[in-house]
């Protein structure tokens, strides 16, 4: 299976492309321009099939370009804060380009369609345990809202009957 695969210089897309290539899979990673020579990628291209796509995630026609020859994405590309001075990014990168990437892969048959997100999703939890069930919580900090709004795009996807997961 050819697997695009966006975030894969942080470290749960690493690994996680780590383990498709070790299950056989080929993988197209996009990488941003000022991650081009992040010594992962060469770790990863000694595992198996790696082709590398470097561009800007927030751009239609570089997600066009990964996601056309995929037969599944894993997206675990985001941008991590803890207070609001990144606020802007992340909105474009966690919520309106992951929108983009779910919503892309969806419409071209991609599957599965699979989103790496964060407990700030879902926190703080009605019953005070998060669980399967648990809903889509409103958000505390900038990130949590983003990640958030990635959420209720992901689940609404699932709703229709999309291979999102």
């Amino acid at each position: 299976m050819r697997v695009a695969v966006t975030g894969a210089t942080g470290y749960l897309g690493a690994h996680t492309a780590l383990a498709l290539l070790e299950a056989g899979h080929a993988i197209e990673l996009l990488v941003p321009p000022h991650e081009r020579d992040a010594p992962v990628l060469d770790r990863l291209r000694t595992r198996g099939t790696v082709s590398v796509l470097t561009g800007d995630l927030r751009d239609d026609a570089v997600v066009t370009g990964l996601l056309r020859d995929a037969d599944a994405v894993l997206h675990a590309a985001g941008v991590v804060g803890t207070g609001d001075r990144d606020a802007r990014l992340m909105w474009e990168i966690n919520a309106y380009a992951t929108e983009c990437v779910l919503t892309r892969s969806v419409d071209l048959g991609l599957d599965p369609v699979v989103s790496v997100s964060s407990y700030s999703a879902l926190f703080p939890p009605p019953a005070g345990v998060i669980t399967p069930d648990t809903p889509t919580a409103a958000g505390r900090s900038a990130y949590a809202k983003t990640k958030a709004h990635a959420d209720r795009v992901a689940r609404r996807l699932q709703s229709s009957g999309a291979p999102v997961v």
